[in-house]
């Protein structure tokens, strides 16, 4: 009996496949670029010393929520005061400098904006327009 069964395990082992090699095998997967943060100094960023600094002060001062300190040290200044609003960037803010693992610092870094709107399932006068989707 037991010769029947080793037999048999035997028979259905042998018509099992047998590895097939590929003739012409793809390249292997390359690894992914990584990149790096460096802090780096504000005269390291081209045209920073020419830029006009006070519309963005503005800006950061509309979208300005989560960072209480630095919110209201914004909302302090002078508005117009182009000195004042430099000065806020450089005490407040390090720049970085994004560094490929393949490039070096050159490269194309692209990025969107996806924004948040107040809405309502029903009409009001708040709501009065629909919104169909993403545009």
């Amino acid at each position: 009996m037991i010769h029947i069964r080793l037999a048999l395990i035997l028979l259905v082992s042998a018509c099992a496949p047998a590895p097939v090699r590929c003739p012409v095998c793809p390249p292997p997967k390359p690894q992914p670029e990584t990149v790096r943060y460096e802090a780096r100094g504000f005269t390291d960023l081209p045209g920073w010393s020419r830029a006009q600094l006070e519309p963005s002060l503005r800006a950061f001062i509309a979208g300005c929520t989560r960072l209480k300190r630095v919110c209201d040290l914004a909302k302090s200044l002078p508005p117009g005061d182009e000195q004042a609003a430099r000065s806020f960037f450089e005490s407040e803010f390090v720049p970085y400098a994004v560094v490929s693992s393949e490039s070096g610092d050159s490269g194309l870094i692209t990025g969107y904006y996806e924004p948040v709107i107040d809405g309502s399932r029903t009409p009001s006068a708040a709501h009065r327009f629909p919104i169909f989707g993403v545009p």
